[in-house]
């Protein structure tokens, strides 16, 4: 019999273009939405069906159970619909004049079915048990709402382009009793009477025992079937295979599957158990959560190369998730798509130590050659270690976009405890209390967008509790546990609060206020003395290029300051303070390649060297007793790109024959520049357009912060740093010749050029602060002050004539985002916008009359268009899957590129002014993007991608 529907058929509003396929359960095609104009999935049930009341009320089930979850590992249902068939090639809805069909419009999924992953494409055991993850997330959702699938099989998952899985056909859902317990069943008279008493559905060989026997089934037999496809992904074959469905049936019941370790060698022993498990013939023997499953399954797939081959597992695993890179990105991501996509502004010398280096790195102090460092935990996701204080325990957070999970590890067992999964809130800052039991963190405050709260939640899991609003720093306890001390950075003033809370009596003081130039580094944080009497802390210096440190001590009393040692030239990102006022920190020095940790102590000119490898470390956490150390190890590994903006072809690798390239560029005649370490500086290199030849063109006595090329010449204009660590703003031919220093203020930093090639915006050091200055490239009126004193990002305005400048406004005693909006000569504002939470990397339109910005709802990031004069905003595109991270446009301003992430994958698309939604470009299943930028034409694009490996170490044997 003929399909039920042919192509320009129209049932309701949705016209048909074609089949996709079909089952027992109805026919699929691909249609388009004629009112919201976006392609769908219209499912049919077929005319000669329409009688059988059963298969009827199954298909409506469908839609009932998918319609009723809102996750991203699901299947999106639109609408649940009964309408004639419109004959004719269509354009818009009518009546219609044919056949009457029940349907269900979803979401069009453009990939490939699992299946199609395992036996056509040969993809590697590792990512399809990481798809595999992601449809289990999926299913603990379902689960939880009482629902159970009843039919999962590969064909029932299906992979976007971009990886992402997406878990199909609830047909055959059975709705349970919510609250029940897993081992019992509470059926409704509607259910019973779908299936019948002894009735079988499903598909034969990845039934479970129960499914196969006509038994009550509860969430445990979807976990047996679950357990088929991963055994499916692990061997390429099913387990349970026979010519008959009958005889499969009966291998189910009564039969174990060949053993993995035969079958596929290679597959971890920890994989093969978890396998086993699932397959238990007996229910209570499985897990009894898909979500356990799914926590286990992240980390074997994050760790995959580090599991043992053979042997048995060596215990569970659990942790969190594993598909997207992590939201705070390490030291080497920090200057990549934010610096390459968005406005980059700050401190020069700052960030530039993160990278400044010397062809012979001096080694560590030799007292500290008996340090031992052991990786415990690794993935791209993990971040914001903390160790407890008797150095049994580790908690740390996981992220996927924009959730957040934290998990606790005996570091003994190496057993995992989950303690908030997949929350949205930023999870950051953890600290244990003095005896273990509770776990203290910030989180975004939800009744305040843009603070942070702290948290306390028990060590082993249970329901976390608000202790106090708008804190910014790690705390510290005091002596007798009952205070706890923290810091309050007010962003409009620039000001360190340090406070005391009382947490019995939930009050709080004032001890003392830090003023500019000076700040309190909130992820050094404070250390409350042995003696209860002193906190002591960082201070970095906002003056100049800054880079210079004091430790201080408050006296808890009085706030009586007394500064104890001073450091100049470093760079510091995170510290963790031990005993007796030692501090460890993540940084870096003027000697040094890359961030590495280091002691600061009173005394010492230098910090000293605790680590020397080819690492960035981040985040230490110590023992209570000193003797420990956990940190962040992140070991980068980049590599230069190319990819056409059409999205046709593949991206290709240039051989340019180095690692770790930075920021790459394009001058009028498509020379490529790019940054990276030429002999003791952080340099700026070019190559031919096809990649080829490259060599250093800046010169030996500067170090490169930032550089931009000059809009349709071959010149560029660049912060330089020299020896006496003040940043100046230099000009030179894309070759090195004609090199010119532009300014010799007291410190200046490279924002944004005009796009006539004309003027360039800066930051300039002026005492206490930074002022916006507008100065000439060439000969002309010099600087211009533009806009508010402060530390604030600035970009031109499309046509040169207005600067936008990201500050900071009060509205209801609190401090929020403003865009305000400045004559690029000088002069008063001439608008502002009030930024709110949800608004993320606003920037202008294709001309000076409005901003973009991006939103999120339901998951789903949408690109706003917000005029700055008197206007609403309006949508631009909503993006199709994932989470929108930055933009750029062309050189012409017609074609915006958007760097996203989604599953494990960083990508790029792009989106043309009129089309309906983005276009895809690149398709890696992994790894991140650090920096784009656009060829002289505006075709093609220019990128580093790669793969930083992330683990949290523990460090010992230092003195």
């Amino acid at each position: 019999m003929g399909p039920t529907l042919e192509p320009g058929q129209v049932v309701a509003h949705y016209r048909v273009i074609g089949p996709i396929g079909a089952g027992g359960m109805g026919e699929v095609y691909l249609a388009h939405d004629l009112t919201l104009e976006r392609n769908v999935a219209l499912k049919v049930l077929p005319a000669d069906l329409v009688s059988n009341e059963q298969r009827l009320r199954r298909f409506v089930l469908e839609a009932k159970s998918a319609s009723s979850l809102n996750h991203p590992n699901i299947i999106t249902i639109y609408e649940i619909g009964h309408a004639s068939v419109q004959s004719g090639n269509a354009t818009a809805p009518g009546p219609g004049d044919g056949p009457s069909v029940h349907f269900i419009a979803m979401e069009y999924i453009d990939g490939d079915t699992l299946g199609e992953k395992i036996y056509r494409d040969k993809t590697d055991p590792r990512t399809l048990l990481g798809y595999l993850t992601q449809a289990a997330e999926g299913l603990a959702k379902a689960h939880a709402a009482g629902i159970v699938h009843r039919d999962l099989k590969p064909g029932n998952i299906m992979v976007t382009r971009d990886g992402f899985t997406k878990v199909l056909d609830f047909g055959l859902a059975k709705l349970t009793d919510r609250g029940s317990d897993p081992g019992s069943e509470t059926r409704t008279a509607a259910v019973e009477d779908l299936t019948g008493s002894g009735g079988i559905v499903g598909t034969a060989a990845y039934m479970s025992p129960e499914q196969v026997a006509g038994k009550a089934i509860d969430a445990r037999s979807d976990i047996f079937s679950f357990g088929c496809m991963l055994y499916e992904a692990a061997a390429r074959k099913r387990p349970f295979a026979a010519e008959t469905g009958v005889e499969t049936m009966n291998k189910i019941l009564n039969e174990k599957p060949a053993p993995l370790d035969e079958i596929s060698p290679a597959v971890p022993a920890d994989v093969r158990k978890l396998v086993r498990r699932c397959l238990a013939k007996s229910p209570d023997q499985r897990y009894q959560s898909i979500k356990d499953v799914a926590i286990e399954l992240r980390e074997m797939v994050d760790e995959y190369e580090s599991l043992p081959r053979s042997g048995s597992s060596g215990g569970s695993v659990s942790s969190a998730m594993v598909q997207a890179p992590a939201r705070r990105w390490s030291v080497l991501q920090m200057a990549g798509i934010a610096a390459a996509l968005l406005v980059v502004a700050g401190t020069a010398a700052a960030w530039l130590f993160v990278w400044r280096g010397g062809a012979a790195k001096p080694k560590a102090d030799d007292a500290l050659q008996t340090l031992r460092i052991t990786s415990v935990v690794s993935g791209r996701d993990i971040r914001d270690p903390s160790i407890s204080p008797d150095g049994r325990y580790l908690a740390y957070v996981r992220t996927v976009g924009d959730q957040f999970t934290l998990v606790v590890r005996q570091i003994s067992s190496g057993s995992n405890v989950t303690i908030i999964a997949g929350q949205g809130p930023n999870i950051s800052r953890l600290r244990f209390a003095p005896d273990g039991d509770y776990l203290y963190y910030l989180s975004t405050d939800e009744a305040s967008p843009g603070y942070s709260a702290l948290f306390v939640i028990p060590s082993l899991g249970g329901a976390p509790r608000k202790i106090v609003d708008d804190v910014d720093s790690r705390i510290t306890f005091a002596p007798d546990g009952k205070r706890v001390a923290f810091v309050r950075n007010v962003i409009r003033t620039h000001d360190s609060q340090i406070l005391i809370f009382d947490l019995a009596a939930r009050t709080q003081r004032m001890v003392a206020i830090v003023n500019p130039p000076e700040a309190v580094n909130p992820r050094v944080g404070l250390h409350w003395s042995r003696d209860g009497r002193t906190l002591t802390t960082l201070l970095a210096s906002t003056a100049g290029s800054g880079g210079d440190y004091r430790m201080a001590t408050f006296d808890v009393d009085t706030g009586r300051r007394e500064n104890v040692a001073q450091w100049g030239h470093l760079a510091v990102f995170s510290g963790a303070w031990l005993m007796g006022g030692r501090l460890f920190v993540g940084g870096s020095d003027p000697s040094m390649f890359l961030a590495q940790l280091l002691e600061l102590s009173p005394g010492s000119a230098r910090g000293r060297r605790i680590t020397n490898d080819d690492s960035n470390y981040d985040s230490p956490s110590a023992s209570a007793d000193g003797t420990t150390l956990a940190a962040l190890r992140v070991s980068p590994s980049l590599t230069l790109w190319t990819a056409s903006i059409s999205g046709q072809g593949q991206p290709r690798q240039l051989p340019i024959g180095i690692n770790n390239p930075l920021l790459p560029r394009t001058t009028r005649d498509g020379t490529i520049l790019f940054r990276r370490f030429g002999g003791e500086r952080l340099a700026i290199w070019r190559a031919e357009p096809d990649g080829s030849t490259p060599r250093q063109v800046s010169p030996d006595t500067l170090d490169i912060a930032g550089y931009r090329p000059i809009p349709g010449t071959n010149a560029l204009v660049f912060t330089g740093i020299g020896d006496d660590m003040v940043s100046h703003l230099w000009r030179m031919d894309h070759d090195g010749s004609s090199l010119v220093q532009l300014t010799r203020g007291p410190g200046e930093t490279l924002l944004d050029i005009s796009t006539d090639g004309k003027f360039l915006l800066a930051l300039q050091a002026q005492g206490v602060s930074h002022q916006l200055m507008r100065f000439s490239i060439g000969p002309g009126a010099g600087a211009v002050p533009v806009g508010r004193a402060g530390r604030d990002d600035a970009s031109f305005s499309p046509d040169g004539a207005l600067v936008l400048q990201a500050q900071y406004g009060v509205v209801n005693e609190r401090d929020v985002p403003m865009a305000t909006f400045y004559p690029s000569g000088g002069g008063a504002s001439v608008g502002t916008l009030e930024l709110t939470g949800r608004m993320r990397g606003s920037e202008w339109w294709t001309d000076a009359t409005a901003l973009t910005y991006v939103t999120e709802e339901n998951g789903v990031d949408t690109m706003m268009r917000l005029p700055i004069v008197g206007g609403v905003p309006t949508p631009v595109f909503r993006f199709p899957s994932g989470r929108i991270l930055g933009t750029s446009w062309s050189p012409d301003r017609r074609t915006m590129l958007i760097a996203a992430s989604a599953g494990q994958a960083t990508n790029f698309w792009a989106w043309s002014l009129g089309s309906a939604e983005p276009r895809q470009i690149t398709h890696f299943p992994s790894g991140v993007l650090n920096s784009a930028g656009w060829s002289p034409d505006g075709s093609a694009i220019y990128f580093t991608q790669g793969n930083p490996t992330r683990d949290i170490v523990l460090i010992r044997g230092f003195k």
